[in-house]
């Protein structure tokens, strides 16, 4: 096949696999029919849009309301039975639970870089990542009292793009995402 729609060439359909505790079991959905005189060109029909499989997941998983829903994907979902027996998971009450906190100040940043944090009397480890995923700089590294923390770094030095801060205890980490612009 080729790629003169700049699309992928799966075709317009494509089964999804779904693994895990809080997954139902079982197969949704019919088998497709594939007719004798099909083209080379022609695909099975579409019986679930992907984005109902997304809802359902952000919906009965994760925690997010319809409303959220609506506005990330798309207003005309269906809504799918792909969950089962899990409590909606938030992994900012996590973190808080263990005492860790992130928050960037400065966002986006042209100079400076702010940043405000909360840990328990831990070791931490707060570094900057930039979008590929590379750590490029280690703001902290070592024992933290509990509490609330400050901290100011200058960026000067770093192209203009997305970037993110990360916080990890031993039992939690948080990232958050910042933008340095010229």
């Amino acid at each position: 096949m080729a790629n003169d729609s700049t699309g992928t060439d799966h075709g317009t359909a494509a089964p999804m696999f779904m693994f895990g505790t809080c997954i139902k079991g079982g197969i949704l959905g019919n088998n497709p029919t594939i007719n004798d005189t099909v083209a080379n060109d022609e695909g099975v029909a579409m019986q679930y849009d992907f984005r109902s499989v997304y809802a359902s997941v952000l919906m009965d998983w994760f925690g997010l309301s319809a409303a959220e829903v609506k506005s990330t994907l798309f207003s005309d979902f269906q809504k799918l039975p792909v969950i089962e027996g899990c409590a909606p998971t938030n992994t900012d009450d996590y973190s808080r639970d263990f005492g860790l906190a992130l928050d960037v100040i400065s966002n986006p940043v042209m100079h400076t870089l702010k940043i405000n944090y909360h840990t328990g009397d831990e070791k931490i480890r707060l570094s900057v990542f930039d979008s590929m995923g590379s750590e490029i700089k280690i703001l902290v590294n070592g024992r933290s009292r509990a509490g609330e923390h400050n901290l100011s770094w200058e960026w000067v030095v770093y192209l203009p793009g997305n970037y993110f801060v990360r916080i990890a205890s031993l039992y939690a980490q948080k990232t958050e995402h910042f933008s340095k612009i010229d």
